[in-house]
């Protein structure tokens, strides 16, 4: 799926592009493929997916982006808080 392919390579995709292409594709599988990414994706990557459940996700994945809120990692939890609030309309 072309979903799949260019999320493989997300740390090094452009941000905006990918929002562009992906609000053009079906958002049920946006959101899925977003959400299958999650678990394999390094820093980089994970900062990206984030920001895109933010931008595509709705209130179903709000318990996955939780998880990231505590990370250690300041720009994970960070992004992840920024994704949470957007989804809930507050960003």
């Amino acid at each position: 799926m072309a979903i799949d392919f260019l999320l493989d390579d997300l740390a090094t995709q452009n941000l905006a592009f990918l929002e562009f292409f992906l609000a053009k594709l079906e958002q049920e599988r946006v959101k899925d493929a977003l959400q299958r990414h999650l678990g394999s994706a390094n820093d980089d990557a994970l900062s990206k997916l984030l920001k895109l459940l933010g931008f595509f996700g709705d209130h179903t994945v709000l318990p996955m982006i939780a998880t990231y809120i505590n990370d250690p990692r300041i720009e994970i939890a960070d992004t992840a808080y920024t994704a949470e609030q957007q989804i809930l309309g507050m960003a």
